[in-house]
């Protein structure tokens, strides 16, 4: 056997999506679609027995995952300065992909029965008068398990559960952006503020270890120029003000338990645009 071998896939993906204007400043719409995610390349390129060690050629095995997406929304235009977006949406997926070890920089993966995402976005933009504007986003997502599946990890030769209606790994609950900013003009000085937060995260299928959660605030600025064609703009960035400690990333199912990569501290960032036209 030298590991080699093929596979293909097809789908069809309808997609059907109304609108309805309420009046010039409020818009209702509705989507229904299906979706179809192929496996990756890397996703595909290791795989495991049923002990769950590392063996050699690809992971044939691995389904393409299918989804049912629902979403209801509306677009309001409060008035001549603020607008708002929000929408609920319900996601179904068959064969969800996921990683089952990560081990030496090597990631193996596996599909899920099924699994669950509904949730909640909204977002709002204003115009705040003498150059400031705001705007500020928020979403909430509840993504879980449909139903229970076993495996073996690497590093666990007992077969690990997942239960169902676990929540996903590395699927915040909640997170959101919010910022403050002003301008002199279409040249001159600019700035503004940002803040940022997301909720608890799980890194593993069995929800038994999981980042806290986090917040950051940062700070940017800049001067811009116009002169004749050319549009240069030379800025400077201050993130993560207050020197928060937290993990920027999470490996999911990491094999040794080193599931968290810390995110930068204080740090700062100074540069140019330019542009002619």
């Amino acid at each position: 056997d030298d590991d080699s071998g093929n596979i293909s896939y097809s789908h069809t993906n309808p997609v059907l999506g109304v609108l309805y204007k309420i009046n010039p400043q409020l818009n209702v719409y509705g989507n229904f679609g299906k979706g179809f995610e192929t496996p990756t390349f890397a996703e595909l390129a290791y795989k495991a027995n049923a002990a769950g060690v590392l063996v050699s050629g690809l992971n044939f095995d691995l389904k393409p995952s299918e989804s049912k997406n629902y979403e209801l929304g509306l677009k309001a235009r409060v008035n001549d300065n603020v607008r708002v977006n929000s929408a609920v949406f319900y996601i179904d997926t068959e064969n969800e992909i996921l990683p089952r070890t990560n081990s030496g920089g090597r990631a193996t993966f596996q599909n899920a029965s099924e699994t669950r995402r509904q949730g909640l976005e909204v977002g709002v933009d204003a115009n705040l008068g003498n150059g400031f504007r705001g705007y500020g986003a928020l979403t909430y997502l509840d993504a879980r398990f449909k139903q229970s599946f076993s495996y073996r990890a690497t590093v666990a030769p007992t077969l690990t559960t997942v239960a169902s209606n676990n929540i996903l790994p590395g699927a915040p609950a909640t997170t959101g952006y919010a910022e403050i900013s002003w301008k002199q003009g279409d040249a001159g000085f600019h700035g503004a503020v940002e803040g940022r937060i997301s909720s608890k995260v799980y890194v593993n299928d069995i929800n038994s270890d999981a980042e806290a959660g986090n917040w950051q605030a940062n700070l940017r600025g800049g001067y811009r120029i116009k002169s004749g064609n050319w549009d240069l703009d030379a800025y400077a960035r201050l993130d993560n003000v207050f020197d928060e400690k937290y993990a920027g990333s999470v490996i999911v199912n990491e094999a040794n338990g080193r599931f968290f990569e810390p995110a930068p501290v204080r740090n700062h960032t100074i540069g140019i645009n330019g542009k002619y036209s």
